[in-house]
Parts: structure tokens; sequence; C-alpha cells
């Protein structure tokens, strides 16, 4: 309430030392959220499905010019239970600490359920 007050917004929050995982961390929001992630010291997991490249670049660019590994990419299939528990040991391993974060933006398809695109809005109805 105090920054709103003030006009300033409120400063973010330091994670040296903190641990993150991004599932979908290598695209689109997730992309930025593991960039914005690491930019505030926190160690990132960089989850991808299968595209190993943008993921391994995501690192690259986010170790550039540190001393220390910022990032790692990991492969995992977050709909498979025993990826998801590898996906947590590979932080572990990476940074010495399970994740205290965890930001899921991975998007999953599951032909069960219909696509945006085949539903017809019917409003008014």
């Amino acid at each position: 309430m105090a920054a709103a007050a003030t006009g300033s917004p409120a400063p973010l929050p330091a994670l040296d030392g903190r641990v993150a995982l991004v599932t979908g961390g290598s695209r689109g929001i997730g992309r930025e959220v593991s960039s914005q992630l690491a930019a505030l010291g926190a160690g990132v997991v960089i989850n991808y499905a299968s595209d190993s490249a943008k993921a391994s670049a995501l690192a690259a660019e986010l170790n550039a010019g540190t001393a220390s590994s910022r990032a790692v990419a990991a492969q995992a299939d977050v709909s498979d239970p025993s990826a998801v528990r590898t996906l947590f040991d590979r932080a572990e391993e990476a940074f010495g600490s399970p994740p205290h974060i965890v930001v899921a933006c991975a998007g999953l398809l599951n032909p069960k359920y219909p696509s945006l695109g085949a539903i017809s809005a019917r409003l008014g109805e």
C-alpha cells in the first residue's frame, strides 16, 4: 500500500540462493518468467518438452557474464509423474536445493478435450 501512496512501485525481492523451476520455460511467457527470475538472482531450471535448442540457448544467454551457473535446461514431459520427479532431482543436482519456486507455463494438449478453435461461442442463447 505504501508504494501506491508514493507513486513508485515496490522493489522486487532478491532471490539469491533460491531455485526456480519453470515448466515451458524456454518460450513465450515461460521465457520471460525464466529471464526475470534469473535477473532477480534465482537459479532457474528451464523445462522444455521437445525443443532443446531454444532451452539451451536461453540457459546460455542467462549464464553469459556470470561466474556461476544461473540457469540450466532440462527436458521433461510434465504430464508424466516420474518425469516430474526427475525434473525436481535435476534442480537439486544443478543448484544444491530442491525448487523453492515452481511456475507452470507448460501447455498440454489432451485430445480428450476440444481445442478453443473447435468450440463455437453461442452468446445470448
